[in-house]
């Protein structure tokens, strides 16, 4: 499992994450019903470990409710610095649409964006490079 430092930013927020790459997209929008018996933890919610390893949940993290997201891996802008922020968003480079694919299979690296935003104003998938 190797963990990757990604941004996640949605209209409200926009911070730094490490996150296993192996992740499914809706192991990262909705943490497992197994980890609801988990012993309680100091860590967030969003981080608490699981009899399957920790967990991730994007709701806490920008307000957005999971059943609502919409997803897109994004280059990060070169302008955007330590912050990761920008004034131009990065391209998109996927859409983030099949829960049972994992971030390595869509190509997750090294400070990508992930941006979370709410349903209705999901963009188009961008067009294929094969």
């Amino acid at each position: 499992m190797a963990l990757v430092s990604v941004w996640i930013s949605s209209p409200d927020t926009h911070s730094e994450r490490r996150i296993p790459s192996d992740l499914t997209v809706s192991q990262l929008k909705v943490r497992s019903s197994s980890s609801s018996s988990s012993p309680r933890s100091t860590q967030p919610a969003h981080l608490a470990p699981s009899p399957d390893g920790p967990q991730f949940k994007l709701e806490p993290i920008t307000g957005i409710s999971a059943s609502t997201q919409c997803l897109t891996l994004r280059r990060t802008a070169s302008d955007a610095g330590h912050s990761g922020s920008s004034s131009a968003a990065g391209d998109i480079l996927a859409l983030l649409d099949n829960d049972n694919q994992t971030l390595d299979n869509y190509g997750l690296r090294e400070y990508m964006t992930i941006r979370v935003r709410p349903r209705p104003s999901c963009p188009p998938s961008p067009p294929s490079s094969s």
